[in-house]
């Protein structure tokens, strides 16, 4: 079904990062986000999202590691498949966990690995068969070239496979799992120092 409509949205957020031990390059991190989607004559598509993270980072020379520990919440009441029956809601909950390692090879180079599970669940009885269990592997580069417009080149591939825990439809087995690998090439100079 087509529907039209002017929504209004509003997002803010909260970081926290404190040096616990200097010595030793420790520090810990946390932050919040949220965000809120409201139609003007679509009220079942309103929605919101609240996301939350803490971590922790050590700092050992060329080498930075760092874990980190999310949870969101999507809320979204959604449509009634016939009416007057109960809405067919997208109240969803996700946790997850990733580990990250940044190496600096001299001022000009940086490599970075991470690998991050999460587990999107589903709060109501007929949207459980969208539950999957995620991993994502990421691999990266940067590199920054001499010169006065400080050129820098990026690249990441990665890597996710999501992996269904139950079939939408039992009769046939499909289900919502699915593999994505993706390529990011990203070029940067800044032509003028104050833009």
């Amino acid at each position: 079904l087509h529907y039209s409509g002017m929504y209004t949205g509003v997002s803010g957020g909260v970081d926290f990062n404190r040096l616990v031990n200097e010595e030793k390059g420790i520090s810990v991190q946390a932050g919040a986000d949220v965000k809120q989607r409201v139609y003007n004559n679509v009220e079942e598509m309103n929605n919101l999202t609240l996301d939350v993270r803490a971590g922790v980072t050590i700092a050992d020379g060329d080498n930075r590691y760092r874990l980190t520990g999310t949870f969101g919440q999507f809320r979204q009441s959604g449509f009634a498949q016939i009416a007057p029956s109960t809405p067919l809601n997208s109240f969803r909950d996700t946790a997850g966990l990733s580990a990250e390692w940044k190496r600096s090879f001299g001022t000009r180079d940086q490599m970075g690995w991470s690998l991050g599970l999460s587990r999107p669940r589903y709060l109501t009885e007929l949207t459980r068969t969208q539950d999957t269990d995620q991993v994502a592997l990421n691999a990266s580069w940067l590199h920054v070239f001499e010169g006065k417009t400080n050129p820098l080149i990026f690249a990441n591939f990665n890597r996710s496979v999501d992996k269904a825990l139950r079939p939408v439809n039992e009769a046939t087995g499909a289900h919502v799992g699915r593999t994505n690998t993706g390529l990011l090439l990203y070029f940067q100079f800044t032509p003028f120092a104050d833009t």
